[in-house]
Parts: structure tokens; C-alpha cells; sequence
């Protein structure tokens, strides 16, 4: 018959924590094993005493220090007598199992520190204590050494969190041009490769990652390690970036920053909303796919609580522009006035509230789509006609007005289209068209304006520098702003005591 292994000696643990506060405890046994499972007692407020004739150095402490009580004899039938649990911890293998018996047949809890342990009726895992966080770990007497070395593991990780705070790291369209953003726009096989490098940094607990037309944003609740920091850029492909490229930002300051952005106020057009539901998607993904979990939650519905207050406030002040207002009104002053149909490309939400932008101006839309085609009746629009992607390119050499809206990772529309554009004539306005660039990476090689005299083509950058010209006063909206998130400062305050130990839970 073979030997058994090891293993299957081990039990299965069914895992409680126990209210021992201010409840009889006895300990058999003064040595080392004994005063370490009476210092354990007292951490729980239990009101032990240790049965033995002479006591160790650690026991003695423990006991004159009157946290303990000591009763000087040999163990005798009947002595766990009016005691809720009892540990068996005597160097002699047969008084452990006699105090075994004894508990078992009066239903005790009792726990053998020797060769008897599964003869009991409990194990006292490996314990990690900090503050009003108890974590015990098991291997169900398989592994002591495996479960130390989990405790050590898990200990480490308790003291990084108990030190981390909100972080935000990043670039946008504020310190970065348009053709070097390109290279930093995530899609989302992109945002899923980052995210399985950054879950294994340890100190980084959760996170979520941002990226848009304007920005790549970390937000990240991450230990002060500046190992942790100087491994971020070569992570999100920002090494090569100047300090005044891209932004650090940590405790309040990325509260504060993340209020303003859900707010819209840093958006090519501020005050825009559009920002609202990319940061809702990207929190939607990075907890489905584990990164972002229910600080991330708590930081992102707070951040957009103060972001409501901000949009109230500032609504007398701003000019409610989204980026669809903008691409008409750019296009207006462009051409001298709008022209009858407009081309969208893209069937994705910047495309669709273009589309929906110029019928509510009374103009035609032709909608190309590349897969899946929009359904333009339950959107409500009745002057939108679908175009096949195969239809682009001559349908954009064509029109007045084209807008992209894609996520191509590379342009649609490039040189080898410039022959299109040259069969077509001048419009009205002594121009070949207008093609606005929506995208980030650009749809529109910006080649092809060079190779086409008389065609217009502006991008976000193009369509950011216009717009301040015309922008209302952003430093006393930046200003009321500032007042409003330090009113919320409490906000923050609640997040970091969630995971700090701060507030009180179960």
C-alpha cells in the first residue's frame, strides 16, 4: 500500500473570526508556544488564564503585567471547566490529548499546538493585524511555511495601501500636440495590454485608464513608492516625454483635477459633455476586467457629483458648446455659410451626435459606417442617408463638408485619394471642401491637403486654437471652480479613509 503524502493530512478550514472580548480563555502550558497563543488571546480582549506549574520568560511578562492570570499546578480532569476555548500547548503529547477529550465531550473549542492539532476543533491560522484590519491565512496544517510566507506577503501589501493615495498621470491636448498624442491613444486591445502590466506593479491597488481624443490618463489609488512612478512612463509609452508634456498629479491635487475634467472644463470645447460617459465607460471596462474596484467607484461617482455642482455654476459663464457645435459653427465661418449635405464618417458616438447635430441644423447627412450600420429612423433622423464604407472616399472628394469621427488606428483617407479630389471642381466658396478630423490617430493623412490646392482640413488641435479665440472667460470659470472642489474637499477625505482604515466597517 503506498504511503501517504504530506497533503493529505491536511484539513479543510472553514474560515470565522472569532468575538473573544472579555470571554474565559484557558492556555495549558507556560513555554514559548503557550505565551505566544496568550499574547493572541490578549490582542482579542479575552480574559485568559494559563494553566502550568512554572511559566516561561514571555509568559511571566505577559502575566506580571496583570494582563494574564496564572494558576501554578499540573493539568487535572476537569480544569477547562467554565472556559469558552482552550488550547492544549503542554510539551506532553498525551496531556494535549487528554485536554482534546475533555473539551470535545463538553463541546468546548479546543486547539492542540502539537501532532494532535487535527484532533481539534480549531487551528489558529497565521495573523496579520493592522489597525482595524485582522487577516488570517490557512493551509490547513498542509504548508506553515507557505502560509508565512503569504501572511509576510499580504503584511507588505496592507502597509503599502495604508500609505497610498490618488494618483492621476498623463498628457493632453493642453500640453501635447495632436501628432504626439497619436502615439499614446489606447484602443482597446491597447488599454487591456497596459493594464496587465500596471496590475503587476506592486503598490498600485486600482485603476482605470482614460484615454480620448484630447488625453491618456492614468487614475490610480497607488502607494508613494517613486519606484511605482518612474515606472509609469515607459509603461504608457511616455518615456520619451518632457516634465512639461504630460502631468503628475497625487492626493488632493488629483481629486481636484479629475473634478474639473469630469466637469469638462479641460475638453477641446469646455464644458462639454461628452467627457461624462467616456470616463463612465472607462471605469465600466476596468472593473469588469478587474483593475478598478469600489475605490475607483467611489472616486469616480464623487469626482462627477462635484463635476454637477461646477457645470451649475459655471453655466452662466460658459458657452454650452459640445464638439458637434463646433464642427458647424467652424464650418459656418470656413465656407461662408453651411452647405446643404454634410458627409459623417464614423457610426460611433462622436459620429452619431454629428449626424444628429446636422439635421437639427436642417442639413442632409450622408452617415458612412464601415460594419455596423446605424439605424438612422430610431435615432430619429429623417434626412440621413447610410453609405457603405467602400462608398468613402469619392462620396469625401465629393462633398462640401466632410466630417471623420473613426477609430482607425491608421488614416482612411490619405494620398492615394487625391486624384478623387481633383476631378471635382471649386464649390461656391472658391474651395475644393472642408474635411474636418475628429480622430485620434487622425482618419485624414495629413498629406493629402498638401497634394489638393483649395482643400480645407482642420483637426481637434486646428479646431482648439479657433475656438479660443472666441472662448468665454475661462479664468473666472476655472476660478469658481477651484472654490467649489475645495468645498468638497470632505470628498476626498472619504476616499482615502475607505482604504486607509479611517471609517469604521464590518
Amino acid at each position: 500500500m503506498a504511503s501517504k503524502k504530506r497533503d493529505d493530512f491536511g484539513k479543510t478550514i472553514f474560515p470565522a473570526g472569532l468575538l473573544l472580548e472579555d470571554s474565559p480563555c484557558l492556555v495549558v502550558g507556560g513555554g514559548r508556544v503557550g505565551a505566544a497563543k496568550l499574547l493572541n488571546l490578549l490582542e482579542a480582549g479575552a480574559r485568559v488564564t494559563v494553566l502550568c506549574p512554572e511559566l516561561g520568560e514571555e509568559a511571566a511578562r505577559l502575566v506580571g503585567e496583570r494582563k494574564a492570570r496564572h494558576l501554578r499546578k499540573v493539568f487535572a480532569p476537569g480544569d477547562t471547566e467554565g472556559f469558552s476555548l482552550v488550547y492544549a500547548a503542554t510539551s506532553d503529547g498525551e496531556v494535549n490529548r487528554e485536554i482534546l477529550r475533555e473539551c470535545r465531550a463538553a463541546g468546548r473549542l479546543v486547539c492542540a499546538v502539537d501532532g494532535n492539532w487535527p484532533e481539534g476543533s480549531f487551528v489558529t491560522p497565521a495573523v496579520i493585524r493592522r489597525g482595524n484590519i485582522t487577516v488570517s491565512v490557512s493551509s490547513g496544517g498542509r504548508s506553515c511555511r507557505r502560509s508565512k510566507l503569504v501572511k509576510e506577503n499580504i503584511a507588505r501589501h496592507l502597509q503599502a495601501l495604508e500609505t497610498a493615495d490618488l494618483l492621476v498621470f498623463g498628457v493632453s491636448h493642453r500640453e501635447l500636440s495632436l501628432e504626439k498624442r497619436e502615439s499614446l491613444h489606447f484602443d482597446a486591445q491597447g488599454t487591456e495590454a497596459v493594464e496587465r502590466r500596471l496590475s503587476r506593479i506592486w503598490g498600485i491597488h486600482e485603476f482605470l485608464l482614460l484615454t480620448t481624443c484630447n488625453r491618456t490618463e492614468l487614475w490610480a489609488v497607488a502607494g508613494p513608492d517613486p519606484a511605482i512612478r518612474d515606472l509609469l512612463p515607459g509603461i504608457l509609452g511616455m518615456e520619451g516625454l518632457s516634465e512639461t508634456e504630460g502631468y503628475l498629479k497625487t492626493g488632493f491635487p488629483a481629486f481636484h483635477h479629475s473634478a474639473l475634467l469630469s466637469a469638462g472644463l479641460f475638453s477641446q470645447t469646455p464644458g462639454e459633455n461628452h467627457i461624462v460617459a467616456q470616463i463612465k465607460d472607462a471605469l465600466a471596462g476596468a472593473v469588469r476586467r478587474g483593475s478598478a474596484g469600489p475605490v475607483m467607484q467611489d472616486w469616480v461617482s464623487r469626482a462627477l457629483h462635484v463635476s454637477k455642482h461646477i457645470r451649475s455654476a459655471s453655466l452662466p459663464i460658459l458657452k454650452g458648446f459640445e464638439i458637434e457645435d463646433l464642427v458647424f459653427d467652424y464650418a459656418r465661418e470656413a465656407l461662408g455659410g453651411l452647405p446643404e449635405e454634410a458627409l459623417v464618417v464614423g457610426a460611433g458616438e462622436i459620429g452619431r451626435a454629428v449626424a444628429l447635430a446636422a439635421e437639427k441644423r436642417g442639413l442632409s447627412c450622408l452617415w458612412c459606417y464601415h460594419r455596423n450600420p446605424p439605424d438612422p429612423q430610431a435615432l430619429g433622423l429623417r434626412r440621413t442617408r447610410l453609405l457603405p464604407f467602400s462608398g468613402m472616399a469619392g462620396a469625401a472628394a465629393a462633398a462640401d463638408l466632410a466630417v471623420f469621427a473613426t477609430a482607425s488606428r491608421e488614416p482612411i483617407l490619405g494620398e492615394e485619394h487625391a486624384a478623387l479630389f481633383e476631378k471635382g471642381g471649386e464649390n461656391a466658396c472658391g474651395v475644393r471642401g472642408l474635411i474636418l478630423d475628429l480622430s485620434l490617430p487622425r482618419n485624414v493623412d495629413p498629406a493629402l491637403k498638401k497634394l489638393v490646392p483649395g482643400l480645407l482640413t482642420a483637426d481637434l488641435d486646428d479646431l482648439k486654437h479657433w475656438y479660443r479665440r472666441r472662448l468665454a472667460d475661462m479664468d473666472a470659470i476655472l476660478g469658481l471652480a477651484d472654490a467649489i472642489v475645495g468645498e468638497h474637499e470632505d470628498d476626498y477625505v472619504r476616499i482615502i479613509e475607505s482604504f486607509q482604515g479611517g471609517n469604521p466597517g464590518q
